[in-house]
């Protein structure tokens, strides 16, 4: 009996020990999500919701002599995009915040690798990618042009053609989202394995021989 008594005990010992661990792991996992998400995902995603709108007028507009190498993009495999290459279009603008003009590098969006080059097309072919920064040469590139633009009030050297609110709001709710579960389970899994070390959490079977009822011989009764 007194066997049996220290099986259970280091038995529930062992659970609790299991609870814990993945609880803490899950922690560990979920913390250290929310430090990358946010250095990376979402600091951009922020910068790009603090857009400001103004006007923008093309100063100058020319194609530096080297190509740019497609080292990373979103929508192609690395092994692929990264034999292709893309002419740099290098587009200045004049922004004009509160009255006053300031020379900025036009850029496609804020999520653009900030290379100066104002287009970054990275397809499979060089073809595509030369087709591509033509057609927006043709659309913002023409010297004296006047559009809307947008440009952030902590750098006005930078302004863009585009902002990407709807992609924003989903980039930053999934940066805390997914990473929050896991710590919320990761607490869970805590707060079991505490509740188990201390006996409060576990259902100890009955015991067949105590819950049994003896036989009896109805015709002794009788």
């Amino acid at each position: 009996m007194e066997n049996e008594k220290v099986s259970e005990s280091s038995r529930k010992h062992t659970t609790g020990d299991n609870f814990t661990v993945f609880g803490t792991v899950l922690l560990v996992i979920g913390v250290v999500a929310v430090i990358v998400l946010g250095l990376t995902v979402a600091r951009f995603a922020v910068y790009d919701m603090e857009l400001k709108t103004s006007g923008c007028r093309v100063i100058s507009t020319e194609v530096a002599s080297d190509r740019m190498n497609c080292s990373c993009t979103n929508d192609r495999p690395s092994f692929i995009s990264a034999k292709s290459t893309y002419p740099c279009l290098q587009i200045k603008v004049a922004l004009y915040v509160n009255g006053e003009e300031h020379i900025a590098y036009l850029y496609e969006n804020s999520n653009r690798e900030k290379n100066k080059c104002s287009t970054q097309p990275c397809d499979y072919e060089d073809f595509y990618n030369d087709g591509n920064v033509t057609v927006f040469w043709i659309n913002y590139g023409g010297v004296n042009d006047t559009y809307t633009c947008y440009y952030n009030p902590k750098n006005l050297k930078e302004a863009f053609t585009q902002r990407l609110l709807k992609s924003d709001r989903m980039k930053l709710m999934h940066s805390f989202l997914w990473p929050g579960i896991v710590f919320a389970i990761g607490i869970v899994l805590l707060g079991i394995g505490f509740c188990r070390d201390k006996g409060y959490c576990y259902c100890r079977k009955r015991n067949e021989s105590s819950s049994s009822v003896p036989y009896q011989d109805l015709s002794s009764i009788a």
